[in-house]
């Protein structure tokens, strides 16, 4: 895969994208050619659920009503901070540095394994915290049209208004796509966009 440098074990990859333009394809090849696969969301969701630090500071700012059955409701805090860019930013600041405190941790244990790279996925590109995109090597964008980010969003169960609404909170993608290394565009089928990845990742 992509060539290490310097005293980096396994280069550090960033995989970025708006939602719906298929992040989750990239990594999936990504381990499919012996890489170490991380999901950003998933980290952030087990942080909801166990990290009580976490859960009180939410608490305090969004009220109890975020919680059902002493666990916080992800659909519930989705929705307060979709309709209110300010409280999106406040849990993005709350989040975002335990998450990457957490993608550190699985890099220092894994940067010694015969991996090929450390990949992490990310449903936006981090732009809360600095510390978070200067620690990789490479950044990766993924494109993909309108209409075809619409349909992945609706076959993982969003309507088109939560399609909409949480599409206008991300950053555009032209300012977006300034931040890649690398952007690969997956308009068209797996396989066109695993030849894709084979050409211009590996090495």
């Amino acid at each position: 895969m992509l060539k290490t440098g310097g005293n980096v074990k396994i280069k550090r990859i960033l995989v970025f994208g708006l939602i719906g333009s298929g992040k989750s394809s990239i990594l999936k090849l990504f381990k499919e050619y012996g890489a170490y696969t991380i999901d950003c969301d998933r980290i952030a969701n087990q942080i909801l659920e166990h990290d009580p630090e976490v859960q009180l500071i939410l608490k305090e700012h969004f009220g109890p009503s975020i919680f059902v059955g002493g666990k916080i409701s992800k659909k519930k805090l989705a929705k307060l901070v979709f309709d209110s860019k300010k409280d999106l930013l406040y849990l993005e600041k709350t989040i975002h540095p335990k998450v990457l405190a957490e993608v550190k941790s699985h890099y220092s244990l894994q940067k010694n394994e015969p991996y090929t790279s450390f990949v992490v996925e990310a449903s936006v590109y981090p732009k809360v915290q600095d510390d978070f995109s200067s620690f990789f090597d490479t950044k990766i964008a993924v494109q993909a049209s309108y209409e075809n980010r619409l349909k992945r969003a609706h076959e993982k169960g969003l309507s088109e208004e939560e399609f909409k609404i949480r599409s206008m909170h991300q950053m555009g993608e032209e300012n977006l796509l300034m931040h890649a290394d690398l952007i690969l565009d997956n308009n068209s089928t797996f396989q066109e966009l695993k030849q894709q990845f084979l050409n211009k990742v590996s090495t």
